[in-house]
Formats: structure tokens, C-alpha cells, sequence
């Protein structure tokens, strides 16, 4: 799971996500289920499926806005959303009723600090919603359905920071679930006005602007802004509940500028749960130091292996784990920084750009794209494979970029690196 945070010039955005990289849904057993759409979304049965994400991403500005994409199975079906809890006492969540209104409740304390519903709204099965809700500190608690505020009673709003302890989790509340497919859900520090929750909604560029994006793991992201330049941003550490191997132990140091520094022993990232059986389009700086292993891996999720090749000392990619495609022959020099690029369509099909250029043989098979084995690593399988270098600002665009895209990623990437 990537948790991915920003701050634009006009907004508060504390949190969005929009499931562009494949995110696994997790049952209260323990099972990881894929639940990826075709159009960016998560899709829960109402039963055991549910996002939990780490516990942060409080509101604690007192004035916020949750903005998501639902649809639902059936209508007249008691849904739940999204929520925060802790406990019976200490907790929030937005859920739909039976009667097709949206529902936000609260208690901080053992106290009932939000209760509030929409005015019937929800009412088509297999509709898709834009649906926000706004709570603002000098005024009350509202509610939109597709831009429009939808009104109904307010019995209770109390400008409190929705900071409860426990995770932050989609598709349930406590042992009550909901069954939907939803999409680019964000989190806002701010209350929205009415014309700022109607430009959310109208303005389609805003809306799905992220799904042009690639979000790099730690400590960098790496997109497209809302005028096609190239951004790159340090957000430190910390951020990502699930950087590391899980046990504080085996993670490469971080160096600047954006980047992870391997040395050829058992150190890795574990990035996120990335399926990559679609089109992607997967990169990074590297700097390789030293070949100590044959075949180091750059990206591994046992399936998708994204790695270098020192016998020809170029580059490899395997969709199924077995199928190999390559980079040009002598393409890779130690102690040299390339800027690497994979580009892989749904069948396989791979081409390399190393620096902006293609390397290698066009339209190579890599094998069909197969499911992974394990979450998205970087730097390691984990079990030997380690990669002895540099790599910096590791990026998935779960499309296929352009030459022209990727030349431009590349000069990007060189002068943030100044070498």
C-alpha cells in the first residue's frame, strides 16, 4: 500500500489515494485480496474485505473534507465507507443507510461530537457518486452528492480534530463492512466551499489528475503537474506505514538527493503490494558500485524482476519469472548513473530506455504478466540478489510512457541528481 501525501498551492491535501498501484485488500484473517477495477478503483464484497492503513491522517485542523467515487451493488444496503476507531468510544465513519442518505457519526471521549445524515441521494445500484463531506469549525457539518449539497440533519457538530487512535481503514467499521468499488478517495485539512466542492466535481483535469501521476516510494515522489512539468519532492521519512522489512533492521541508507544507498548486503525495501500486470512503466536512477551478485534486483515481486545483468552487464526484465527480456549489451557501467526505464504492456511486450534512449532490441517478450509472489521490493528478493549501488527516485506509472516522457524524466532526473 502507498500512503501518499501533498501540498498544493490552493489546497490542504493531506492524503490521497487513487489505487493506482494495485493495492491488495486485506481480510480479518490475514488473506490479501486483489481487488483492483480497470478504472483506478478497489471494489470490497461487504464481508471481510478492507483497507487498513496506518494510523495517522488525522484531521486535526478542525475544519476538513473527505472527498471519494462510490458505487454500490444494491441500493437499500446499510454501507460502511471509511472511519477511524479505537474503540466504541473513540472513533468516526461515513457510511450509507438503508434509506439512500449519507451518514457521519462521531464520539471522542465516550461523547457524541458528529451525527449528521444527507438528504436521500444514494439511491441507483451500479451509479457511480462523487460524494464529500465538509466539516467546518465556523459553520456545521455538510454533504454533496456529485457537486451538489445535499441537505438533511445536522443533530450534532462539535469543530473537533478527528484524530482518534487506530487505523485508518476503507470498507468497514469495527465488524461492520460494506460491499462497493471506490475510487480517489483525498483527505483535506480544510473545509471546501461550495464552489470549491463543484470545481472538485466538474473539473475532470482536477479530478483525475493523479491518474497521470507516478508516486515514488521513499524518500521521493516523482509526477506530472497539472501543466505536464515534471515534479520531484523529498517527503522524508516516516510517511509510509510500511517502509522497511518490517523489523527496523535491514533498511539502505537514505542519501540525497532522493535516493537509497545498497551495499551488496541483505538490505531492501519493501514499497508496496504492486500487482504490475497491466501496462506499466517502471524506473529509476541507479548506480550500480560493484557486481556481487549476477543478476541484482532493482524491483522483485517475484513475478515482475526488474534487475541488472552482470554477465553482459546491461539490464533484465521478467513478467512471469522466466521469460527475459534485455538492455543493450555493455549498456551498464559500474560506478556510472543511468537513469533506467521499463516500459511493459499488458502482454509483455518490453522495451528499455536507459538515459532516455532506447537500449536494446524494440518490442521484446518478457513473458505474460503473472501475479506476484511477495509485495514489491526494492534493492533485494530477500534472499540473496542484493543490489550494490545507489537507487534514487524509484517511480510505477501504471501506463505507458512516451519516448518523448521518458526523455524528459531522464533530463529531469540528471539535473536534480547535478552529476
Amino acid at each position: 500500500m502507498i500512503l501518499k501525501y501533498a501540498e498544493r498551492p490552493s489546497e490542504s491535501l493531506l492524503f490521497r489515494d487513487n489505487f493506482i498501484n494495485d493495492d491488495y485488500v486485506e481480510d480479518n484473517g490475514g488473506t490479501f485480496f486483489n481487488s483492483l477495477t480497470a478504472d483506478n478503483g478497489i471494489t470490497t464484497n461487504g464481508s471481510n474485505q478492507y483497507i487498513s492503513y496506518c494510523d495517522c491522517y488525522d484531521l486535526g485542523s478542525g475544519s476538513w473534507s473527505i472527498n471519494f467515487k462510490v458505487s454500490i451493488p444494491t441500493a437499500g444496503v446499510q454501507t460502511y465507507l471509511v472511519s477511524k476507531h479505537q474503540d466504541n468510544d473513540n472513533r468516526w465513519y461515513i457510511r450509507i443507510d438503508a434509506t439512500g442518505r449519507i451518514f457521519m457519526f462521531s464520539k471522542v471521549a465516550t461523547v457524541t461530537v458528529i451525527s449528521g445524515t444527507s438528504g436521500v441521494s444514494i439511491t441507483e445500484a451500479n451509479t457511480e457518486y462523487n460524494i464529500e463531506v465538509v466539516g467546518d469549525r465556523d459553520d456545521t457539518l455538510r454533504f454533496y452528492v456529485d457537486g451538489a449539497e445535499s441537505t438533511g440533519t445536522v443533530s450534532t457538530f462539535t469543530a473537533v480534530n478527528l484524530d482518534n487512535t487506530g487505523n485508518f481503514e476503507i470498507g468497514r467499521w469495527n465488524v461492520s463492512y460494506g460491499a462497493f468499488t471506490m475510487r480517489d478517495l483525498s483527505l483535506y485539512n480544510l473545509a471546501h466551499t461550495n464552489e470549491e466542492v463543484s470545481d472538485v466535481y466538474q473539473d475532470d483535469a482536477f479530478r483525475e489528475i493523479d491518474a497521470s501521476k507516478a508516486f515514488a516510494w521513499l524518500p521521493c515522489r516523482t509526477y506530472f503537474d497539472d501543466d505536464s512539468n515534471i515534479v520531484t519532492e523529498n517527503i522524508g521519512t516516516g510517511v509510509n506505514a510500511y517502509w522497511g522489512d518490517g523489523d527496523g533492521t535491514n533498511e539502505p541508507d537514505l542519501v540525497r538527493p532522493h535516493g537509497m544507498l545498497f551495499d551488496g548486503t541483505a538490505k531492501w525495501i519493501i514499497a508496496d503490494a504492486s500487482v504490475l500486470r497491466g501496462d506499466t512503466t517502471v524506473g529509476a536512477m541507479i548506480r550500480i558500485d560493484n557486481w556481487n551478485e549476477t543478476l541484482p534486483r532493482i524491483f522483485y515481486n517475484g513475478s515482475f524482476i526488474f534487475a541488472g545483468d552482470s554477465s553482459n552487464e546491461r539490464l533484465s526484465v521478467t513478467s512471469d519469472g522466466s521469460t527475459t527480456a534485455y538492455s543493450a549489451n555493455n549498456s551498464i557501467q559500474l560506478g556510472t548513473y543511468y537513469f533506467v526505464t521499463v516500459t511493459r504492456e499488458s502482454d509483455g511486450t518490453a522495451n528499455f530506455h536507459i538515459s532516455g534512449e532506447l537500449s536494446g532490441t524494440a518490442d521484446q517478450p518478457s513473458g505474460t504478466p503473472d501475479m506476484p509472489i511477495i509485495p514489491l521490493v526494492i534493492g533485494s528478493d530477500q534472499g540473496s540478489r542484493h543490489f550494490n549501488g545507489y537507487i534514487g527516485t524509484p517511480f510505477v506509472f501504471r501506463s505507458i510512457l512516451t519516448p518523448t516522457q521518458i526523455r524528459e524524466l531522464s533530463n529531469k532526473a540528471f539535473n536534480n541528481l547535478n552529476v
